[in-house]
């Protein structure tokens, strides 16, 4: 089955989408030459030229792959910000992909979008609390009556808790900070 990119996903589809990345934004696939109908040699940026343009596939995905060259990427002097290996290699989504992406990027900039996904933010909040109190994803018992029974006991348990938690004052929980976060922090303090 062909899984779809994020970005192909229907309109009621709410996710996050990774912004550009900086040496990527720039590099959008190129208009293609209209007598071979594929790309030629185009500019990146601070003018220097790519050395090979080819169709490849990624994971059952077809991607565009870039390189340039070793020789030009060692003296330029935006390499540090471009790549820290010997020369620049970029792999692009083909050009609808692309723009679809840049399309829902931009639609997750909109004051709409954020409220649609204020609520999906609310119900993974409510999975992941279910998932650490309960441990959810995996049930105890064989039937489809049973475990539906212990579905609905999950839920009247985390009821529960909140309950308890509003009664009491118990602050909200915070957002959790990984081990590697944790470390950092505690070194810049």
């Amino acid at each position: 089955m062909h899984k779809k990119h994020p970005a192909q996903q229907p309109d009621r589809h709410i996710d996050t989408l990774q912004a550009d990345q900086p040496c990527t934004a720039a590099a959008t696939p190129r208009p293609t030459s209209a007598s071979t109908g594929r790309p030629g040699r185009q500019p990146a940026r601070q003018g220097r030229i790519s050395t090979r343009w080819s169709d490849t596939t990624i994971g059952g995905e077809p991607r565009i792959h870039i390189d340039f060259s070793g020789a030009g990427c060692t003296s330029c002097p935006a390499k540090e910000t471009c790549t820290t290996a010997a020369y620049r290699v970029l792999t692009l989504l083909p050009r609808e992909e692309h723009e679809l992406l840049r399309q829902r990027r931009a639609q997750q900039q909109t004051d709409q979008w954020k409220e649609r996904y204020h609520t999906r933010a609310g119900v993974e909040g409510s999975i992941s609390q279910a998932v650490r109190r309960t441990s959810t994803r995996r049930t105890r018992y064989r039937s489809l009556a049973k475990t539906s029974l212990a579905q609905v006991l999950t839920a009247a348990a985390l009821n529960l808790y909140r309950l308890d938690a509003w009664w009491t004052g118990t602050p909200l929980g915070t957002t959790r900070v990984s081990h590697y976060e944790q470390l950092v922090l505690s070194h810049a303090a």
